[in-house]
């Protein structure tokens, strides 16, 4: 204990020791009772040479000398000047003995530790123990609801879904999101604070990123570029996104590209995609782009619908036999043949995973719905050319604005090109037969369209709140 102590007290007295002599330079007695010398002299600089010429004075002494006040010159003054002078040199003294003698050091120290031990005699108030576990940014962050965007140049932002309002089917909607020259929002998603989103973008590559990490905006707000969070190359896009909560080995991702190839790979293998630059998500043919991602258990059935309003449904694996009709393979590898296309200017558009307890909303540009079971959609095997979904005009004016799987106690979030949004419960979207023209889902103005439609997902805490069901698996998003 003293060992440890005995450094600084060694510094203390040291220093005191030289300030005592700092201040024991102020002797000289018989310097102050001959100002005249200073009195003849120009300036101060003058005043200090005489001075020094005079007496043997060392420069610090002389400076001291110089910084007196008049009436410290008077002889009641000097006299206690000259008593301050004797005590500090007294000090000095003692201080120098405590330096050279180990034993006055040890015996000082020893008693300084003393005091400290009987002035701070109370038990400690607080304990230290080892930390169990870490502090996660989930730890501080709320796990809340929210919406994300992202536009067609880039810009992407996290809203909470409160800012949006509900409102019946064919409402006008509130402005969801500013448009900026010809900018306007592409993708659309939402999830928890707390989730993973897995970002495809259309070269394949994936990346992952907790929600907390995208740019918070207000409902109007233009947001971030994505290139400030996501290191993506010139051109390339997000094709999209899905939510996780963990890189689960019994969970699938499967891919889909424009030219109707899709891809199966494990949920685990894209673990390391939460790495800066991200991961290879699959092997693209020349002039091929990835149109969308979904999450599997790898006995589920896929729907594909095309940008003319077609679709194929069809089994991952068959439940009598347990064959697998689509196996999964490799990240880092190329696809199979999901589906085939009746007209030469059509293409994939739309991946989804079939739940038997929801319906299939189709949607168009023109702002119009098909709500069926997935019943309607005949079952075969991956690779065929399918059965209109919607009646969309074949002169291709308008096409497909986005399809997805909904339960009647959802919430869909409709965006159109000029920015308007709407949130629409879908027990008020009216259910109609597959490849009918639909039912007015949103009201357009002229020359707008429908880009987007989500499904809105809630907090386990909202979902309470409201005594509405969780919904499972999360759906990619829509473009």
């Amino acid at each position: 204990m003293l060992e440890k102590g005995q450094p600084d007290a060694v510094g203390t007295w040291i220093f005191s020791a030289f300030a005592g002599g700092k201040r024991g330079h102020k002797g000289g007695r018989k310097q102050f009772s001959n100002p005249e010398a200073l009195k003849a002299s120009k300036d101060k600089e003058e005043a200090k040479q005489k001075l020094m010429a005079k007496y043997p004075l060392s420069e610090r002494q002389t400076n001291a000398i110089l910084e007196l006040r008049l009436y410290q010159l008077t002889g009641l003054e000097r006299g206690k000047i000259e008593a301050e002078y004797l005590e500090l040199m007294k000090i000095i003294e003692e201080l120098r003995s405590i330096l050279a003698s180990e034993a006055k050091l040890l015996a000082l120290i020893k008693k300084e530790l003393l005091e400290l031990r009987d002035k701070y005699a109370s038990p400690r108030r607080t304990q230290i123990i080892d930390a169990e576990g870490e502090l996660r940014m989930e730890d501080v962050i709320p796990n809340e609801g929210c919406v994300i965007t992202v536009s067609h140049l880039g810009f992407i932002k996290r809203t909470p879904v409160a800012a949006y309002r509900a409102q019946k089917r064919g409402g006008k909607g509130v402005i969801g999101a500013e448009t900026y020259d010809e900018d306007f929002a592409e993708h659309l998603f939402t999830a928890s604070t707390h989730d993973y989103i897995l970002f495809l973008t259309s070269t394949g590559q994936c990346h992952a990123k907790k929600v907390y990490d995208v740019p918070e905006g207000t409902r109007t707000a233009k947001g971030r570029s994505v290139s400030s969070f996501l290191r993506l190359s010139e051109g390339e896009k997000i094709a999209a996104m899905i939510c996780v909560k963990d890189f689960a080995s019994d969970r699938y991702l499967v891919m889909a590209t424009k030219s109707g190839v899709i891809k199966k790979s494990s949920l685990a293998d894209y673990a390391n995609c939460t790495r800066e630059g991200g991961l290879i998500g699959i092997n693209l043919a020349d002039g091929d782009t990835v149109i969308g991602t979904v999450l599997t258990t790898g006995e589920n059935e896929l729907i594909l619908v095309s940008h003319q309003g077609l679709a194929v449904r069809f089994r991952e694996r068959d439940p009598e036999s347990g064959e697998d009709l689509f196996r999964p393979t490799g990240r880092a590898t190329g696809g199979v043949t999901g589906m085939r296309f009746k007209l030469a200017s059509d293409y994939l558009d739309v991946i989804e995973v079939v739940d038997h307890d929801a319906k299939f909303l189709v949607a168009s540009e023109a702002g119009l719905g098909v709500r069926t079971r997935f019943e309607d959609y005949r079952l075969i095997n991956r690779g065929g050319s399918g059965v209109w979904a919607i009646d969309l005009p074949e002169d291709g004016s308008i096409k497909l604005a986005g399809a997805l799987s909904i339960r009647d106690t959802d919430e869909i979030m409709l965006l159109t090109a000029k920015g308007q949004s709407v949130r629409c419960p879908v027990n008020t979207i009216r259910e109609v037969n597959r490849g009918g023209k639909g039912v007015r889902l949103v009201s357009l103005e002229a020359g707008d369209k429908l880009l987007s439609v989500a499904r809105i997902v809630e907090t386990d805490e909202e979902q309470a709140a409201h005594s509405t069901p969780p919904v499972e698996p999360p759906h990619a998003a829509t473009t």
